[in-house]
């Protein structure tokens, strides 16, 4: 899908969800750069902004760009969570 932005020619994008105060869903696909800059998580598409964990995220532990949960399930999959290889991790 192509990046519904103004003038993006961006051709990978994501599907953005916003859901409004009466509930009803609202979707629109954007490139990473043009989800991120309003508001969405990178991954889930989900929005966020307004949250001090999405808008200032390394002050929070998280990535920039993604909300809370991405954020640690591409930790996780990295390994940067895993703790059995931290020679200073106590059982």
């Amino acid at each position: 899908m192509k990046c519904e932005h103004k003038n993006c020619e961006e051709e990978e994008a994501i599907e953005c969800i916003l859901i409004d105060n009466l509930g009803n869903e609202h979707t629109e696909y954007l490139c990473s750069e043009h989800a991120y800059e309003s508001g969405f998580c990178c991954l889930c598409g989900h929005f966020f902004a307004g949250f001090e964990w999405f808008d200032f995220p390394e002050a929070h532990g998280n990535i920039r760009g993604y909300c809370d949960e991405c954020s640690d399930m591409i930790r996780d999959e990295c390994g940067e969570n895993d703790r059995e290889e931290d020679e200073y991790y106590e059982w």
